[in-house]
């Protein structure tokens, strides 16, 4: 029996992803921001003209701030002229977005994300359009 993770047996329910074939030669996903709220205080007055503070709850579409830093430091890198640290950048980013879509461990996410330099660019525009919204395909919803 082979002891493998497949996308299907660690897809994580309730994530929607954006599909894209890995080294393993599988239909794995990338997580899609999520619907994520917030609070928001809103200042104003109350009957008495008086200032007053109103604790809201704000809802937007995002990822997890530990996500959002890998995405900051990718553009961070980006600006940079050192390849090695962009390449850095963006495998980190990607572990994590399979990490978040499938339950799995870095290892696996590390051992998946192992490809040819000519499956480079296919990485790297499937990254940045999860981390955009510029998805060219439809998310897939996980089950």
């Amino acid at each position: 029996m082979d002891a493998r993770p497949t996308p299907d047996r660690t897809r994580r329910e309730g994530i929607a992803t954006r599909p894209i074939i890995l080294s393993d030669g599988n239909d794995w996903g990338l997580a899609l921001p999520s619907p994520r709220l917030r609070l928001v205080v809103v200042g104003g007055v109350d009957t008495l003209g008086r200032p007053d503070e109103t604790i809201q709850v704000a809802s937007e579409f995002g990822y997890p701030l530990e996500i959002r830093r890998l995405v900051d430091d990718l553009r961070s890198a980006c600006e940079q002229p050192a390849a090695e640290r962009q390449y850095e950048a963006l495998i980190r980013l990607a572990a994590a977005l399979l990490l978040r879509a499938h339950d799995i461990d870095l290892t696996e996410a590390a051992s998946l994300l192992e490809m040819g330099v000519d499956e480079l660019p296919r990485l790297v525009e499937a990254v940045l359009s999860v981390v955009t919204g510029e998805c060219p395909e439809d998310p897939v919803a996980t089950k």
